[in-house]
């Protein structure tokens, strides 16, 4: 594998006082130079407040969407698919190991799948085929669009492993991957890596670039117009203060050589380039920070400036005020993300760099932004920015289009149901002048509305799908419209019940419910999916889908894994016209012997169930919130019942009243309580013990011979003679 190693070419005013002293009037000659080009250049820095000096009012948060999971979660980058979709790439943070988080959603940030790699990310980048190759330590990952792993690469450089934070494609179909690389004997020495390998993976050359006693790192890579690279990032000494990192950027032509480079930097000052992006022809823009500034350079691939500016609030420190994201937008300016503070900061500038508008948006960290397809934004991180817990969610935070003028609203709430309140707000609207002068409203229903507020509130006597649609029109007379699409449906219940008769060894239960509308009426033909998972778990193991017949009645049969505490779920994805509707129910079965069996079914929570044989008693707790009813129905084989009319129910002691139902083999028992820590018994046989029944009536026998005996004796010594 080539490998070449080069010396960088440093341009810094801090590098002059090095210089031999024999050369003083050159170097003040420099000096000089160096100072009016200094004072040009500080000219073309625009240090502007995050808030207060935004040309135009910053657009409002669309929504927020945050996805928890096992471990320490953070997105870092984020991307837009072709169906308004969105990709979040991440990393999930465990105690004993770590791996990739890769999260796809619909256009309103809902999860459609969520999946994981084996190892730990730094950086994306997408595919031609809409593929992605990821990079982490010193491995590569090719996935496909749905995220599965189709190959794996890991790479040395000088011997030595390498650690990779950027990736982009090439014009060859290939990759080329960017870093640092350690290379012995100092401990801490790492210098610049550029690793360029073919499309499926395969090392073409590799270079290394750097000075000894130093900590050098490749943040962000890109293909330059030339077919060379761009590579941008920081170097330090091995001192290991923040303040003492300076920005670099280097450009090489396409086989890695390195054609220029320059570090920048001031002393005191933490200084550094965190991404480079491409912006069209020769162009690239880099983002980092200066100080307590957030920084953004134009330049182009030749090392010519065209600005530099610095964002910040003058004289005020900022902690971390750097940017992790920059890109360009459709009209050639750029909006970038870092932070202010503890907050996601965003910034929107013109082709030149001049803000037009900036805004902090939640104690949370953004580490990519991406102009979405409705022109507005999406930015990905983690959340919260500081955690009590230590406990961090992917986030994505939707901010609504910037145009001059740009339609929006939301209605709540989001699944509505026929003739109820609904409440449009179009407050999402978006005016760059902020002189909105009317909002018209087509309901399509056959109403048409034309208000000057932004709040209206709508009925739909009917159910069914509806294209609402908003039109704003300005005081100048621009005007912009968007449209939702909007389902009126009709609630429904769906019930879930089960009757689990005795049988022997791989028993069937035997579970039904019937499926109604707000209104009483059964819904025939539709689809209700059956589920059950062990008590106390969530991982849910399908049974079956059935049809509702034309009484909206569906029945299935279900045969236990095991003898266990389960809960069972209905569940009704709903249609255009009804809502969803979903129940649980708890079943518990103990057998008897190889034989028979009890179960329970009940909205409580059923524990320790027992069958005391010599008392012929089953027992179980119930337990449920206090406040709330509860129900439990008992199902036990008829053989294990002597006698119905002896059996009675016990709850804490007390006998409560019940139901009972015939069910072939099986008698069902149905009766309620109030929630609480209950102690239930079934006793099955309530019956006065046999021997001593019978020695009641017999000694009850001898009484009454010996009661009649008595009598007569009195009755003959009474007699009178004639």
């Amino acid at each position: 594998m080539e490998s070449e190693k080069y010396n960088l070419r440093v341009y810094s005013i801090e590098r002059i006082g090095v210089m031999q002293r024999k050369k003083c009037f050159l170097i003040a000659v420099l000096l000089f130079l160096l100072t009016g080009f200094f004072a040009f250049f500080q000219t073309m820095k625009v240090s502007s407040n995050a808030s207060a000096t935004s040309v135009y009012p910053p657009p409002q948060v669309d929504w927020v969407r945050t996805f928890g999971g096992v471990g320490n979660q953070c997105a870092y980058a984020v991307e837009q698919e072709s169906d308004g979709g969105y990709l979040l790439f991440g990393n999930s943070y465990l105690t004993e190991s770590s791996e990739s988080r890769i999260v796809k959603t619909d256009s309103e940030g809902n999860v459609l799948w969520d999946k994981t790699l084996w190892l730990v990310g730094s950086a994306v980048h997408q595919t031609e085929d809409n593929g992605h190759v990821i990079v982490g330590g010193n491995k590569l990952v090719r996935i496909d669009q749905d995220a599965n792993e189709l190959w794996n690469r890991t790479y040395e450089v000088e011997d030595n492993q390498p650690f990779f934070f950027a990736v982009s494609h090439t014009n060859d179909g290939g990759y080329v991957l960017g870093g640092k690389v350690h290379l012995p004997p100092v401990l801490d020495d790492y210098d610049f890596c550029l690793v360029k390998v073919g499309g499926n993976g395969t090392v073409e050359w590799s270079r290394t670039y750097g000075v000894d006693m130093t900590y050098e790192v490749v943040t962000s890579v890109e293909q330059a117009s030339d077919g060379g690279y761009v590579l941008a990032g920081y170097t330090t000494p091995h001192t290991g203060n923040p303040v003492g990192i300076d920005s670099w950027v280097g450009k090489t032509d396409e086989n890695g050589n390195m054609v220029w480079n320059a570090t920048y930097g001031k002393s005191g000052i933490r200084d550094q380039f965190n991404v480079v992006q491409r912006t069209g022809g020769d162009g690239i823009i880099l983002a980092g920070c200066w100080g307590s500034s957030l920084r953004l350079v134009k330049m182009n691939i030749n090392a010519s400036y065209e600005w530099e500016r610095q964002y910040g609030d003058s004289g005020q420190i900022i902690e971390f005020p750097e940017s992790y994201s920059v890109r360009q937008t459709d009209d050639g300016g750029f909006i970038a993300i870092g932070r202010y503070g503890s907050e996601i900061w965003l910034i929107r500038t013109d082709l030149s760099g001049n803000m037009l508008w900036s805004t902090t948006c939640g104690r949370d960290l953004a580490l990519s932004v991406i102009q979405t397809a409705d022109k507005g934004y999406a930015v990905a991180g983690r959340s919260p920015w500081i955690s009590t817990d230590n406990s961090y969610d992917f986030l994505l935070v939707k901010i609504v289009p910037d145009e001059p003028l740009t339609a929006r609203f939301r209605y709540s709430p989001t699944k509505p149901i026929a003739n109820e309140k609904i409440t449009f707000n179009a407050s999402y609207s978006y005016d760059r002048n902020q002189d909105i002068a009317s909002y018209l409203w087509n309901f399509d229903d056959g109403n048409i509305t034309s208000i000057m507020n932004p709040i209206v509130v709508h009925r739909y006597e009917n159910p069914g799908i509806y294209n609402v649609s908003l039109r704003v029109v300005d005081a100048e007379g621009l005007n912009s419209i968007y449209s939702l699409v909007l389902c009126a449906k009709i609630p429904t219940s769906i019930s879930i019940s089960t009757s689990t008769p005795s049988a022997t060894a791989g028993y069937s239960v035997s579970i039904s419910g019937t499926l109604l509308d707000l209104y009483g009426n059964r819904i025939g033909n539709e689809t209700v999916d059956l589920y059950y998972a062990y008590s106390g778990y969530e991982d849910w193991n399908a049974i079956a889908s059935e049809f509702t017949d034309i009484f909206g009645n569906f029945s299935a049969a279900w045969i236990p894994p095991a003898p266990s505490y389960f809960v069972l779920k209905a569940v009704y994805a709903g249609n255009y016209t009804h809502v969803e509707s979903s129940r649980n129910v708890t079943v518990s079965i103990l057998p008897y012997g190889e034989t028979y069996l009890f179960s329970v079914e009940s909205n409580s929570t059923v524990s320790s169930m027992g069958f005391d044989t010599t008392n012929q008693t089953l027992s179980f707790t119930a337990t449920g919130a206090d406040g709330t009813k509860g129900y439990a129905k008992v199902t036990a084989a008829k053989s294990l019942v002597p006698n119905l009319a002896l059996l009675s129910v016990h709850v804490d002691g007390a006998e409560y009243n019940y139901t009972v139902t015939d069910a072939d083999d099986s008698w069902v028992l149905l009766f309620a309580y109030d929630h609480s820590a209950h102690l239930v018994e079934i006793r099955l046989d309530s019956t006065i013990p046999e021997f001593p029944s019978l020695l009641v009536v017999t000694l009850f026998m001898i009484g009454t011979v010996l009661a009649v005996i008595a009598y007569k004796k009195r009755a003959k010594s009474t007699k009178v003679p004639f």
